[in-house]
């Protein structure tokens, strides 16, 4: 509207029209400076491939060396960091299949490695294609073989022919009851009219050499399984010989009595079925120290399968299993599978109405079979079924 008074025109009105600009569309406003240029720059170098992920990401590490804080800088230095590859990553998955199989074509599948396993298993000295008992389990594969002379096997072997010999043998208490029983044993088959006397004088030698080894190895087993060195002490009735008390005594590795055990038999038990025992940080003891040696669960096994491997050879490869649990200590239940890993097929007799159930272990060999074919399969151990949410 107008003013007031006095001026030219006084009273009249004005209306503004506003009309609308590009037919109601709507376009940007732009503020330019006058006397600059607004065109696009020429490209002068060579164009950056912004579809590259590598040149994003080298656009990215500028951009945020120039704007971003030094924090920023920090985790983004730490990210990278965590996502970094080496030399040996493949740039595209054929590639990767390509290493991958080459790295494991000479790999073996699971049944190549349960026979590889089969191989391998912690039993005594045997061949797996023999269809024999004697010859599955040679006799001379015994890692104490060469001791057994240092046993009484040939004071077994007459007891077996004498029976005063027998009664010696009971007098002097060298065995125990359980072995002496076994004494019949070595003569089982033997003597028959027109046999041969040649072989029948190595099988009673066999059987008693390993009614020998039977005797000592069970006296191990129920030992308590660690043996410590000690001096040598002075025996009775010897005379006290003057030496230089700087010079110690000699060790001695004993784990029962010199009377009952060959002190060079008891040495080869050791070094059979214990381990040397280190220190916490490894190191073996020195000279001045008392060596210790345990029985691990492993050469447990072992010995007890060579026990039942011996005791199988005394009794012509059928053996009263019950009986020797009780002599050994050990329930059916810890002796049955290691009759089952010699390949023997385990039978009872008796039922508790008379007398009781008596198990039998026969190694069934009768030379149409491998022994392969009655060792255990060794199988995959089975996993765990994953837990529900």
């Amino acid at each position: 509207g107008g003013g007031g008074g006095g001026g030219v025109g006084a009273g009249a009105t004005h209306a503004m029209a506003i009309a609308p600009v590009a037919g109601g569309a709507i376009f940007p406003i732009e503020t330019r400076c006058h006397a600059l240029e607004y065109d696009p720059p020429a490209v002068t170098g060579p164009v950056e491939d912004m579809d590259d992920p590598e040149t994003r990401r080298m656009a990215n590490a500028r951009l945020t060396a120039a704007f971003s804080s030094q924090k920023r800088q920090r985790k983004v230095a730490r990210v990278r960091a965590e996502r970094a590859v080496d030399a040996s990553t493949f740039a595209s998955s054929s590639a990767l299949q390509d290493a991958l199989a080459a790295a494991t074509a000479n790999e073996m599948s699971a049944k190549q490695l349960s026979e590889l396993a089969g191989a391998n298993r912690n039993i005594p000295g045997h061949d797996v294609d023999a269809t024999n008992p004697s010859d599955a389990f040679p006799f001379e594969l015994f890692p104490l073989l060469d001791l057994l002379d240092r046993t009484r096997w040939k004071d077994l072997s007459e007891a077996s022919k004498k029976p005063s010999k027998m009664k010696e043998l009971e007098a002097d208490g060298h065995f125990d009851a359980y072995t002496l029983s076994l004494v019949p044993k070595i003569a089982e088959g033997t003597g028959v009219p027109g046999g041969d006397k040649h072989e029948e004088s190595r099988r009673r030698k066999l059987r008693a050499k390993s009614l020998a080894a039977l005797d000592f190895l069970i006296k191990f087993y129920v030992h308590k399984g660690v043996v410590v060195e000690r001096r040598e002490k002075k025996r009775k009735g010897e005379e006290e010989i003057e030496i230089d008390s700087a010079v110690p005594k000699p060790w001695i590795l004993l784990w029962t009595d010199e009377s009952k055990v060959h002190p060079f038999v008891q040495r080869g038990v050791v070094d059979a079925f214990t381990e040397l025992q280190r220190s916490e940080d490894g190191t073996l003891p020195g000279a001045d120290e008392a060596k210790r040696y345990v029985r691990p669960k492993r050469s447990k096994d072992l010995l007890c399968m060579h026990v039942i491997l011996m005791a199988l050879r005394v009794c012509d490869w059928t053996l009263d299993v019950t009986a020797l649990g009780k002599k050994m200590k050990e329930s059916l239940k810890e002796l049955i599978p290691h009759c089952k890993e010699l390949g023997c097929k385990l039978s009872k007799e008796g039922t508790a109405k008379t007398g009781g159930v008596t198990t039998f272990a026969t190694l069934p060999l009768d030379g149409t079979k491998r022994l392969g074919d009655f060792l255990p399969e060794i199988k995959r151990r089975p996993q765990a079924a994953k837990k529900r949410e």
